[in-house]
């Protein structure tokens, strides 16, 4: 079964400032950041980008670990759970050798190892 696209990444994808995004994206081993965008908007852009370049892996780096989780819900909503992965942030220092949080270690991995696999076509971060 396809999966019918949400009407907001319809409407994003329709507009002339996203197919010119789309023609302007860099080449292979090179990078864009794109930022600006209110609200959804950036989530339904990522996601029309993802269905028109989905050889492509993308990264979306959020301002703190709450905006990520809103985020990353917001992506799995729009592209379904296995096209996204996220990346948590350490909740220790650096410095601290005891990683009292392995859960989060474990979410790290994972979310590498989507990637590298080819399951998981975005990730989000802080």
């Amino acid at each position: 079964m396809v999966k019918r696209e949400h009407p907001a990444v319809l409407a994003v994808a329709s507009t002339d400032a996203f197919t010119r995004l789309v023609d302007s994206l860099p080449i292979a081993d090179s990078e864009r950041i794109v930022g600006g965008a209110l609200g959804s908007l950036a989530v339904a852009a990522l996601t029309g980008l993802s269905r028109r370049a989905s050889e492509r892996l993308w990264i979306l780096v959020a301002g703190s670990p709450g905006e990520a989780m809103d985020l990353y819900s917001d992506l799995e909503a729009l592209t379904g759970p296995e096209l996204v992965a996220h990346y948590p942030q350490r909740e220790v220092l650096p410095t601290d050798h005891d990683d009292a949080h392995i859960e989060i270690s474990g979410q790290r991995v994972e979310a590498v190892e989507a990637l590298l696999a080819g399951r998981s076509k975005i990730l989000v971060t802080t």
